[in-house]
């Protein structure tokens, strides 16, 4: 995995476009996104842990334009 995305969830309608495109581009399995990375049941702690492992880059997007 190369590619670790952070977010607020009440970014997520402009972070899954970014995401998703992301991952045609370099594949999923290179590309950390709790849709796609966290199932039902993982400890959710534990697998960001390993996410962020195995990650060289890191895209965090925490503001929404209704907080600025």
């Amino acid at each position: 995995m190369n590619i670790f995305i952070s977010h607020n969830s009440k970014d997520k309608p402009l972070i899954e476009p970014i995401a998703n495109h992301l991952a045609d581009t370099f594949g999923r399995k290179n590309v950390f996104y709790d849709s796609w990375s966290i199932q039902p049941g993982d400890d959710i702690l534990d697998k960001m842990d390993e996410g962020l492992a195995v990650s060289y880059t890191h895209l965090r997007a925490h503001e929404t334009c209704a907080d600025l």
